[in-house]
């Protein structure tokens, strides 16, 4: 329980960082683009972060999201 909390906390952090970086891009880019550009790259920061620490949870999005798109004609 605590390594998926840590490595969730871990990539959370990661996240935060990549969002404080991406402010400037954001903010130039006006509110409804800037605050869609922060949404995709927070969410794909964090899902890479967990998946590269090991967190099973990503692992089981991963895995679920690809048979997904795999049955898919």
């Amino acid at each position: 329980m605590v390594g998926s909390v840590g490595r969730a906390a871990l990539a959370s952090a990661t996240m935060g960082a990549a969002l404080w970086a991406l402010m400037p891009a954001a903010d130039a880019l006006g509110r409804v683009v800037g605050t869609l550009l922060a949404i995709g790259a927070g969410g794909a920061v964090f899902w890479a972060a967990a998946w590269l620490l090991g967190s099973e949870e990503a692992r089981l999005f991963t895995g679920l999201a690809l048979r997904r798109v795999r049955r898919q004609p």
